[in-house]
């Protein structure tokens, strides 16, 4: 009974983090994650407890923690198969206006890249220590194989004293 319980909570999270995106007349699906949700399911060296976008955790990645938590998706298992684009933002906090961070996409088989798209925090984050929404999105080449891997994750910077704090990831995949 106890994993009947478990099982139905999992799925409950699971649905309640993937809903139709009803905004964008209904053409595509979106994962939102305010890493709130992940506290007690995943442990990640890079989630804080702070003054997060919402809720109370966050995302911090810098030269010791160069890459923040990944959203990764099999292309078998992606929510719609006629999509033609993923989109993907987070908001975020710079420390330098000259910080390279990236909201990086990337789709990959066998080891391969099919496609990357990377953008830059400081393109759309004007001042250190703001809350700014970051967004990139890529195009899903036709023919994409079914062992496809997405990846939509921050790639940070090598300096020491720089860093950025994320919170309030979204992916929609666009028909």
């Amino acid at each position: 009974m106890k994993k009947i319980v478990f099982f139905a909570f999992v799925i409950s999270v699971i649905l309640i983090s993937c809903s139709s995106d009803d905004d964008k007349d209904n053409k595509g699906l979106t994962f939102s994650n305010d890493i709130d949700q992940m506290i007690g399911w995943v442990q990640h060296p890079s989630f804080i407890k702070g003054n997060a976008h919402s809720g109370n955790y966050m995302c911090k990645v810098d030269s010791t923690m160069a890459y923040s938590y990944t959203f990764i998706l099999q292309a078998e298992d992606f929510p719609t198969k006629t999509a033609k684009s993923i989109n993907a933002s987070v908001w975020g906090k710079i420390s330098n206006l000259n910080d390279s961070i990236n909201l990086v996409i990337e789709l990959t088989s066998k080891g391969q890249t099919i496609a990357w798209n990377g953008n830059l925090f400081i393109n759309f984050i004007k001042n250190i220590d703001e809350w700014g929404k970051v967004e990139s999105s890529i195009k899903i080449p036709e023919n994409l194989p079914s062992d496809a891997i997405l990846k939509v994750y921050a790639r940070g910077t090598k300096k020491k004293s720089d860093f950025t704090i994320l919170d309030d990831f979204e992916i929609s995949f666009v028909e």
